[in-house]
């Protein structure tokens, strides 16, 4: 079905994700609830596999660009070291109060910008663990999404009890 590949693409793209996807769903499967749930399974899933795609990614980028010499890229990756270090040095004491669980709670909140593109950017750029930042980022897409269909219900049962 085609509006299940335009949900999968929504909970992939990172300005959209689960918070984009979910609505969708309910705007695609409104009178369905079985295929509601198909394609509340198929977002969640699809936003599920962003962190472990690109976790790897940020590695494999970041270990190419330190090895970088040439002029252009060279300032790129100085630029990116300094970032880089700026980040950790500012955000430690942040990991060491809240860790992972609050790289959860960064995840699930249902804001554009905090889902899990972003929550991978951070858990790699303060260098937490590859196992433990999957397991936070995936709790929070699960409590994003839940929090978000939880919204979507209550607005349309409260739309519906109106009308």
């Amino acid at each position: 079905m085609l509006e299940l590949a335009l949900i999968i693409a929504l909970s992939l793209l990172p300005a959209v994700e689960v918070r984009g996807a979910l609505p969708a769903v309910y705007y695609f499967f409104h009178e369905d609830p079985f295929m509601k749930l198909v394609g509340i399974s198929v977002a969640v899933g699809a936003n599920l596999a962003v962190a472990p795609l690109v976790l790897p990614a940020l590695k494999v980028g970041e270990e190419w660009l330190l090895k970088q010499s040439s002029t252009p890229l060279r300032q790129i990756r100085n630029a990116y070291i300094w970032v880089v270090s700026r980040t950790r040095s500012r955000g430690r004491k942040y990991v060491e109060r809240w860790g992972y669980l609050g790289l959860a709670i960064f995840v699930a909140v249902p804001i554009p910008g905090s889902g899990a593109w972003t929550g991978s950017l951070l858990a790699h750029i303060l260098g937490l663990q590859w196992g433990k930042s999957l397991v936070s980022i995936s709790a929070g897409v699960i409590i994003a999404s839940l929090l978000i269909i939880g919204m979507l219900e209550g607005v349309l049962g409260a739309v519906y009890f109106i009308h």
